[in-house]
């Protein structure tokens, strides 16, 4: 396999694993609790919930603003450089829309009385949180890399001796 088709290969399989933890975990989650007690909790405390997918779109909206405003530094311009920043752009910017498609689950499901739309709200919310983890991982990638492409400067004495 060549070296861009594997590349592409990892970054489906990344995706793919988050969508397929997401509906195991669905999964368990609906054998312990029933559905229609998932459906009563989505409807009874959708503000709560709304209120946890509102800080998640924060903290996605957060990083990727941080992002693009490391774009501009020499980090960045490595980054760029070396064609890391889309791939970081995109990790950064792609878990909104699971986030905001958690939002839309939740309002339909409170509003309709749809215990379909609260399936697809659970396996939304799940999806979302696990983006938020991996959000943290690709934060610690970058910080990472940063690291090896700008290892700290020692601190070098002045001219007074100190």
């Amino acid at each position: 396999m060549d070296s861009k088709l594997k590349k592409v290969a990892t970054k489906l399989w990344g995706y793919a694993v988050e969508l397929i933890a997401a509906v195991l975990i669905q999964i368990v989650f609906t054998m312990l609790l029933g559905r229609s007690f998932i459906f009563h909790w989505i409807v009874r405390d959708k503000a709560d919930v709304l209120d946890l997918v509102g800080l998640a779109f924060a903290l996605n909206i957060a990083v990727f603003a941080a992002f693009l405003a490391i774009l501009a530094t020499e980090f960045g311009k490595s980054l760029r450089r070396e064609k890391a920043a889309t791939e970081y752009a995109t990790a950064f910017a792609f878990p909104m829309f699971p986030t905001v498609t958690a939002a839309i689950a939740v309002l339909i499901t409170a509003q309709e009385r749809s215990a379909f739309a609260s399936e697809i709200a659970v396996f939304a919310l799940i999806y979302a949180a696990l983006n938020c983890i991996t959000i943290v991982k690709n934060v610690l990638g970058v910080v990472h890399l940063w690291q090896v492409i700008e290892p700290p400067q020692s601190k070098k004495p002045n001219n007074n001796g100190s």
